[in-house]
């Protein structure tokens, strides 16, 4: 599915799915890790998500995402992706680990920096140490340098282009980019948002912060997390 028509017709697809009493967002239950994965309608057909394996302690999951030239702003920056987790076990496994992306530029610019940001939760980080990044990791070609930002909250790769209609994959391999999701044991429940975001090569990082449409907001409240995610409005990228 194509993203060309997504942000205009957000906001009625959601009011037809609120009508219905369904939203029309995607979930996906990973696995028995006691954590689902959750996005906006906006986002069906952008965003994709997978378990590739999973113990007593981790679940390993593969996403892929497609920014289309509509998600390019009159700024001429790019707008973000999030996807939602949300702890749905009080025995939840600690850690969820991206195996791979697959990252798909079709926006009509080449990309300079791509940016991942954990936002919202209690205590959730990327875990520098525990991933494994680099040529025998988690591999980042066409980038060649990645750095750990914002108390280890924001992990940005850089120092490379990817070209207009062309993919950028960061395959796992050997390695693996873990977040502490430092799940609840008590009557509580984790949620946190992974939000991410490109770089035009004639910017300096992702630009200001970048609201998402506001279909996107209706749709994330329609899931139930709108609270916990208001953050992402305020959140700053420099």
């Amino acid at each position: 599915m194509k993203t060309s028509s997504i942000f205009a017709a957000c906001g009625a697809a959601v009011a037809l799915g609120l009508s219905a009493g369904v939203a029309s967002a995607g979930s996906v239950v990973l696995g028995n890790s006691g954590w689902t994965a959750s996005w906006a309608p906006a986002f069906d057909g952008v965003v994709n998500v997978t378990v590739a394996s999973e113990s007593a302690s981790q679940v390993v999951v593969n996403k892929s995402a497609d920014f289309s030239a509509s998600m390019v702003n009159p700024a001429g920056y790019i707008d973000p992706v999030a996807i939602v987790i949300q702890q749905t076990s009080p025995t939840a496994v600690s850690q969820v680990l991206i195996g791979s992306e697959t990252i798909a530029n079709n926006t009509g610019k080449d990309w300079g920096n791509y940016r991942n940001t954990i936002l919202g939760g209690s205590g959730v980080t990327f875990d520098p140490a525990a991933s494994s990044i680099g040529p025998a990791g988690f591999t980042i070609a066409p980038f060649t340098a990645f750095q750990f930002r914002q108390n280890d909250t924001i992990l940005d790769f850089g120092n490379g282009v990817v070209p207009d209609s062309s993919t950028f994959l960061a395959m796992g391999g050997n390695g693996y980019l873990v977040i502490d999701a430092n799940p609840f044991t008590g009557g509580g429940r984790q949620a946190f948002t992974l939000k991410e975001q490109p770089s035009p090569t004639n910017g300096s990082g992702p630009g200001p912060a970048i609201p998402l449409p506001a279909g996107v907001w209706t749709g994330l409240g329609a899931l139930g997390v709108l609270g916990s995610l208001r953050k992402l409005r305020q959140s700053r990228t420099a």
